[in-house]
This record gives structure tokens, C-alpha cells and sequence, in this order.
């Protein structure tokens, strides 16, 4: 097939060069988008503060663009770097639990029977600090006789009615009262030494246990508080919304 062009007089005399085939394809920009721990925010913000010493960086913050959104309540700080932009950069980071603490469900409606706290701190030994009290510990649960028995009061009154009154008690004086884990209470955070108190629930003719810590619930806040207060010292000319 013949082809006909109509060049501009600027184009007389020169090579034209034609190509067939398809044009590459266009590459639309992709958002950068990640969650994290909070604890890694910190390493995320290093050098990436100032746009001088990285012009050229996509992810450099800018105090007139960034927006910095602070969830208290949730642990969580989310970085917006440029949010006018459809594909603008979003880093994410929150406090996650453990999972070596949430198996234990401290300070939740939870309550195990003895085999299965038994069993529960037979496969967690390595968060004992001391061997000879966690054996001490698996030992008195193990043997522990836990039994309850039911007193029935019966009465009558004048007219004929007829009462009944069930009390239960518990033999729990060889029960042990509490233990000490060191262990990760957050991701990426430290292992801390949490005191972890053995609570008895009667019901039903049956006994039970649960396991609450005050001092799990001082630590998680005084955490969250700290590695918050940390990461915003770092931005401290940037724009902050408290969610």
C-alpha cells in the first residue's frame, strides 16, 4: 500500500525513518501503600525529613503536603504524604499483640479448666525466667485436688412453701496465686516481665480458672504512649490530626 506524507519545507532533503508496530504500553504510577508495625515507623522517618538532602526521593515528606493522622485509641499513625494526589504515598503503622501473649488470654472472659492450663504452660516453658518456679507452678496444678461440694438447706414456712439453698465451696488453699511471664506483649516491641494472677471461677459444680495482670494493662498503655510521643517527636513541623 502506497503511503503519501506531507512534510513541513523544514523536512526537505531529510531521511524519514518509518517503524511499524505496537507502542509500548503506558505505565500509570502506582501508589505506595504499606502497613507496619508502629515500631517501624521510626526507622521509616529516618531521612526522609528533609526534601534537601533527598530531592529526588518520591517519599521525602514535606511539611507543606504531609498530613500526620494520630489514633490513640488504636495505636495507629498513618502518614499522608501527599493526600491531593489519587496515588499519593500512604505508610501505615499500629501496635499489633503478640501472638505469644494473646494464646494465654489475660484479662479476657476466658477460663480454661486444670488440664487445659496445664497444657497451656507445658508448651510455653521458654517465658519463665526461672526454670525452678515454672516447675514448681505446673506441679501444684497438676496435683491439685479441686473439688466442690454442695450444702442443701430445706425449709418450710407456715403456709407450706418450701425453700432450698445450695452453697458451694471450693478447697483452693494449695491453689498457686500467680506467676511471672517475660514475654512479647507487642510486635517488634521488647519482651517485658508481666506479673499474671490465677483467678478461680465456681459454677455448676465445676472449677475453672482465668488469668488477669494489672500490670499487663499499665504496660500496654505506657508503651502505646511512649513509641506514639517517640515517632512525633520526629515530625515535630508537620501538620497533626488526632483522630
Amino acid at each position: 500500500m502506497d503511503v503519501k506524507l506531507q512534510l513541513p519545507d523544514e523536512f526537505a532533503g531529510t531521511d524519514i525513518v518509518l517503524r511499524e508496530g505496537k507502542a509500548q504500553d503506558i505505565i500509570y504510577p502506582k501508589q505506595v501503600y504499606f502497613e507496619c508495625e508502629l515500631s517501624s515507623l521510626e526507622s521509616y522517618l529516618t531521612g526522609r525529613c528533609d526534601p534537601d538532602e533527598k530531592p529526588f526521593n518520591a517519599q521525602f515528606l514535606d511539611t507543606d503536603t504531609t498530613i500526620i493522622l494520630v489514633n490513640e485509641d488504636q495505636g495507629k499513625i498513618t502518614l499522608d504524604i501527599n493526600p491531593a494526589l489519587e496515588k499519593g504515598t500512604k505508610i501505615i503503622g499500629k501496635l499489633s499483640n503478640a501472638i505469644e501473649l494473646e494464646q494465654f488470654n489475660i484479662n479476657k472472659p476466658v477460663t480454661f479448666t486444670r488440664d487445659q492450663l496445664v497444657k497451656l504452660l507445658r508448651f510455653n516453658k521458654r517465658f519463665f525466667a526461672s526454670t525452678e518456679k515454672y516447675e514448681t507452678l505446673l506441679r501444684s496444678l497438676s496435683n491439685l485436688d479441686l473439688y466442690t461440694s454442695a450444702e442443701i438447706n430445706q425449709g418450710a414456712d407456715t403456709r407450706g412453701n418450701k425453700t432450698q439453698n445450695f452453697t458451694k465451696k471450693v478447697d483452693s488453699a494449695n491453689v498457686p496465686t500467680d506467676f511471672v511471664l517475660n514475654v512479647p506483649v507487642f510486635k517488634a516491641v521488647p519482651p517485658a516481665s508481666i506479673r499474671v494472677e490465677i483467678g478461680l471461677d465456681v459454677s455448676e459444680n465445676s472449677v475453672k480458672f482465668y488469668l488477669e495482670s494489672p500490670e499487663l494493662v499499665e504496660f500496654q498503655y505506657l508503651t502505646k504512649t511512649r513509641i506514639i510521643k517517640s515517632i512525633l517527636d520526629l515530625l515535630p513541623d508537620f501538620v497533626i490530626l488526632y483522630q
